[in-house]
């Protein structure tokens, strides 16, 4: 009997090597298909004094633009997670310890809105998803933002990369300012900085400003608008990249989001190969998603009325002036529900960016109807 050359399937999956697709231009890896562990609880974790938990982290500067310099640090996986080479771990570790062009992308374009004036960050409430090293919240609290929330997966992110990251900026322009600022307002630009750390699906429990299920109902074409204190701007980059995490992030802007002024914005690669996910996916999700809403209207109803002469029925929108001459006339005016869908956001693409690789960036906003 001739011996079978086919591996054994479970040899072989031993046997390659873990690879990061991302090395590739592609994005984090794809997934296991083995069950997840359980998500870590939701908690806001507390910047420290000094930050002696976790290995220090290398700071160099990177030029988002012309006249646009931020300070960001640079830690290995190895030495937070023990995970070598690697940009995503499901279920432990998402990728927030590597900076992604995403993140530039985003950078860019809110300092561009805010060059042609059509975004204004100043006083604004600023919640950065998905964050790592957080520079877009960053480059938030430089213009101005009254408060910045940051959330990522993984609280060692928080700890290790992105509250350094925030000192190391703001500490950097109080220098800057500093003939300018008194002791008190220094003390105040940090006071509103908050972190938190946990999963989509958990983690609005923990967020300040939140809308309830009440607010969250969209009375679009009605007699009144539902408002609630969310976020003003909602930030994320490189978010969208597994087709499985779309529904809760979703579902989480939409708790988050203040109705109905809030905005969206969003940077990632169009398509993410090996996990299904990109920012055309999460766009058609958007667009694909609305509400039942009841409209109320006032109807006139159409007015029968019967000639003695002719003894035909005819009907009219209008009541006669005179009415001698027929048998009998009905107005009626009636409140009619009118059922009807309606989308709850509007998508808007900001910006392409190609740089030679297979794989096309956007930048896209999203708003309430």
């Amino acid at each position: 009997m001739q011996k079978s050359n086919v591996p054994n399937p479970a040899k072989a999956e031993q046997s390659y090597p873990r690879f990061s697709l991302s090395s590739l231009g592609f994005g984090p890896p794809a997934p296991s298909k083995d069950p997840l562990p359980p998500p870590p609880p939701a908690v806001e974790v507390l910047p420290c004094e000094e930050e002696s938990t976790g290995p220090k982290s290398k700071v160099e500067p990177i030029v988002i633009d012309d006249g646009l310099t931020l300070l960001k640090g640079r830690v290995s996986t190895f030495d937070v997670f023990g995970v070598a080479n690697s940009d995503l771990v499901p279920g432990k570790y998402e990728g927030g310890l590597k900076l992604w062009e995403g993140s530039l992308d985003l950078v860019k374009k809110l300092h561009s809105e805010i060059e042609e004036g059509v975004l204004m960050l100043s006083g604004k409430r600023v919640l950065e998803l998905g964050c790592g090293h957080g520079l877009p919240g960053i480059f938030a609290g430089l213009k101005g933002a009254a408060v910045i929330h940051f959330q990522d997966f993984n609280a060692e992110v928080l700890h290790s990369l992105t509250i350094p990251n925030v000192t190391v900026n703001l500490k950097k322009e109080l220098n800057q300012q500093q003939p300018l600022l008194t002791s008190k307002t220094s003390t105040s630009i940090t006071a509103h900085v908050r972190f938190f750390a946990g999963d989509w699906n958990e983690i609005h429990q923990l967020l300040p400003y939140v809308c309830s299920a009440d607010q969250r109902k969209a009375t679009n074409g009605g007699l009144e608008e539902k408002s609630c204190d969310g976020y003003d701007v909602i930030l994320m980059a490189e978010t969208v990249y597994a087709l499985s995490s779309l529904h809760c992030l979703y579902e989480l802007i939409k708790r988050c989001m203040h109705r109905p002024s809030g905005v969206v914005y969003m940077a990632g690669k169009k398509h993410y190969f090996g996990v299904g996910g990109g920012t055309r996916q999460f766009v058609n999700l958007v667009e694909d998603d609305g509400e039942l809403c009841f409209v109320q209207t006032k109807v006139h109803r159409i007015v029968p009325y019967r000639r003695f002469d002719q003894g035909s029925v005819r009907y009219s929108t209008d009541v006669p002036s005179d009415t001698s001459g027929y048998t009998e006339r009905y107005t009626l005016v009636a409140d009619i529900m009118k059922l009807i869908i309606t989308g709850i956001l509007t998508a808007c693409l900001l910006a392409e960016v190609a740089d030679g690789s297979s794989n096309v960036r956007e930048v896209w906003k999203f708003k309430f109807q």
